[in-house]
């Protein structure tokens, strides 16, 4: 298939060049388009339909394989040079997300112990606060306990999982109720 050429250049390139020559008028004409208020659904619109059509998502994709050496070296030239401000980040996002994280960790341990996972509704496991193991109440920290540990073949599912103390969950470790 031929290139489309404008004036003897790649007609993207062109219009890369015509953009970047021409922003202020582009700015103008995107400002008084958007005034309307028609324009402001129409654009939604169109921005919802491009959005689930996952055409975005098909074209990351292609970039990505085409540049996946060149983009691993600077994902991981940008972690050498950032490595503060990278383990601040995480550490900021644990301490707000800290029931997610429990739960991600419990979902990789069932992987690993190749058990059958489900979603998990951390809500309802958090209307109750009373501790699964010593029936008190939990005023302060809390763990997410397997009732059936995995390594004992328990599922990682809302069914099998509870909440408790701490030192209880270090306690009962991997053993059945039964057996404490």
């Amino acid at each position: 298939m031929a290139e489309i050429t404008i004036a003897g250049i790649p007609a993207n390139e062109y219009k890369r060049r015509w953009n970047a020559k021409n922003s202020e008028k582009l700015k103008l004409y995107k400002a008084r388009y958007l005034a309307k208020p028609e324009a402001k659904e129409k654009t939604k619109q169109y921005q919802d339909i491009y959005n689930k059509s996952g055409i975005h998502k098909l074209a990351q994709k292609k970039w990505y394989e085409k540049n996946a050496e060149r983009e691993k070296a600077r994902v991981a030239q940008w972690r050498k040079n950032n490595r503060e401000k990278m383990l601040a980040y995480k550490r900021e996002y644990l301490q707000k997300n800290l029931d997610k994280h429990r739960l991600h960790q419990a979902k990789r341990r069932a992987q690993i112990y190749s058990t059958r996972t489900g979603k998990i509704d951390l809500d309802k496991l958090l209307e109750n606060m009373i501790c699964g193991i010593c029936n008190n109440p939990i005023l302060v920290d809390y763990e997410i306990d397997h009732i059936v540990p995995l390594s004992r073949g328990g599922t990682h599912t809302q069914d099998n999982l509870q909440l408790a103390h701490s030192p209880c969950n270090n306690t009962k470790n991997n053993k059945l109720m039964e057996e404490l």
